[in-house]
């Protein structure tokens, strides 16, 4: 039978946030996984307790970047159209529809006047992270490294040729080990001194931050790179770190391995990589690691 529905937009509905937003949903998971009560512990010591307007809460501001990332929203000010009419976004943020979503210029404001500078998304991924270890989520037995580049904000004909001198670093282990080597077969020690190296590299005008990336088959321009470890077990990240485009991926890997047992006292017994981690220098101290069966 034929019908017509009229009015149902300006419809009076007494329902909760909570039950608008279904129970399995994407965010209701998070919440439900994720603690994010110690940002106020962190973040307090960036605010003033005596004076001042009320400042948006600290949790909601992080969980602002918290939903641009899980959904893929480049800028701040989608994300706060976006809530505007989300149930569950605004479920996520504890903003009902009774009240107004905050301004997308708010976040930065507050990026450039107390966090910039400072640690405080390091320590809130390394707490997450933490959890995420605590709900044993996290296998520690195999880490994952790879980078892939990111394109910057910058035209690639726009550039200054830079010419610096670098001292080539020297590796110190490695040369005492060669040393040892000949002195037992009987031959001299080499002498090793050290070499400078002039290094010509395009600098850009727009960013000058960002790399030249240069690789067979890829994209070129100027790029920054994402250099990622994750977790074997479910994938979770274990560390992140960005540098300009033209670094090479086999350059800040040690270190970045040496941070992961910093913050979360892991030593894995497995690492994989690929062929451009392929060097004397990562072997060798992955070989004093015992990464090596």
């Amino acid at each position: 039978m034929f019908n017509r529905e009229e009015n149902i937009k300006d419809e009076i509905i007494l329902m909760t946030l909570s039950e608008i937003v279904p129970k399995n949903h994407f965010l209701k998971k998070v919440a439900e996984a994720i603690d994010f009560k110690f940002i106020y512990d962190l973040t307090e010591k960036y605010y003033s307790l005596i004076s001042g307007r009320n400042s948006l809460d600290p949790v909601v501001l992080f969980k602002l970047v918290f939903l641009k990332d899980f959904y893929g929203i480049k800028s701040m000010r989608e994300i706060i159209k976006r809530i505007e009419t989300d149930a569950a976004f605004r479920w996520f943020l504890g903003i009902p529809f009774s009240k107004t979503v905050p301004h997308y210029f708010t976040f930065s404001q507050n990026y450039i006047r107390r966090f910039q500078g400072t640690d405080v998304f390091e320590q809130i991924f390394i707490n997450i992270v933490n959890q995420a270890i605590d709900k044993k989520l996290v296998g520690g037995t195999e880490l994952f490294t790879d980078s892939t580049h990111i394109k910057a904000n910058a035209n690639k004909r726009k550039f200054n040729i830079e010419v610096t001198t670098k001292v080539k670093e020297r590796k110190l282990d490695l040369e005492k080990e060669i040393n040892e080597e000949r002195e037992k077969i009987g031959k001299k020690p080499f002498e090793y001194k050290e070499k400078e190296e002039l290094k010509r590299q395009r600098v850009n005008t727009t960013d000058p931050d960002s790399g030249y990336y240069h690789r067979d088959h890829k994209e070129e321009g100027f790029m920054y790179l994402d250099h990622r470890t994750v977790d074997g077990k479910n994938n979770i990240i274990m560390d992140c770190h960005i540098t300009p485009g033209n670094v090479h991926d086999s350059g800040p890997y040690i270190d970045r391995l040496n941070q992961i047992e910093k913050n979360f006292g892991l030593t894995s017994g497995k690492v994989v990589l690929d062929s451009g981690y392929y060097s004397l220098d990562i072997l060798k101290q992955l070989d004093k690691k015992t990464y090596f069966q």
